[in-house]
């Protein structure tokens, strides 16, 4: 029945957003004529693995699966990554300067053939994708669909950019496991196609 559900949902966001010709409303932080009450009914879930091994905050599964990472980091950046670099995707791996080794905080998935001057762990992936099955390609609405309309809407001339943010963390349960202020997830589409994801918790 949920999963009904859910497929009678995407189908009419998908429709309501192809079939209208929506476009993006340049003095708003949302996509206007967007059918509020059927999207806030989409509770936000937060992302918290990829492919089902790689786990915030969970330094045991990145030395699992990859070895030990930490000798690869960049540390120039304010907040020291990696890069591995699939056939169809890139996985950046974020740490938290002073963290414990190997533990990842945030996870950015893009398209291996965006040009980036970056050295990569000799590593990575086929494909790559959260627990929530989203990866690079997706559709807006499929993304929407699945992560509801509580969303912001990030300024860009090129690119489409949603944010999600949990950051209550006196009353959020999520927040208060992992001991972290606030959680974040950015999705960025070009052609309203996913370009690249970024999600995880802020460096406090």
């Amino acid at each position: 029945m949920k999963k009904l559900i859910f497929l009678l949902v995407f189908n009419f966001i998908y429709n309501f957003i192809f079939c209208n010709d929506l476009e993006l409303n340049p003095d708003s932080n949302t996509i206007y004529s967007w059918p509020d009450s059927i999207l806030r009914k989409v509770d936000f879930t937060p992302d918290t693995t990829l492919n089902f091994i790689l786990m915030l905050n969970s330094p045991t599964s990145i030395t699992k699966n990859l070895g030990d990472v930490s000798r690869y980091r960049d540390s120039t950046q304010d907040l020291p990554d990696v890069y591995l670099k699939g056939d169809l995707s890139y996985i950046r791996l974020v740490f938290f300067p002073g963290d414990v080794k190997n533990n990842v905080m945030q996870f950015e998935v893009g398209k291996s053939e965006t040009k980036l001057n970056k050295r990569y762990f000799p590593g990575g992936y086929k494909h790559i994708q959260t627990e929530s099955y989203i990866e690079i390609g997706d559709s807006l609405p499929w993304i929407i669909s699945k992560k509801g309309g509580d969303y912001t809407l990030i300024p860009s001339k090129e690119f489409r950019i949603l944010r999600y943010e949990i950051s209550d963390f006196k009353t959020n349960s999520f927040l208060k496991r992992y001991n972290m202020p606030v959680y974040f997830a950015e999705y960025t589409f070009k052609n309203d196609k996913l370009e690249k994801f970024i999600f995880g918790f802020e460096y406090p």
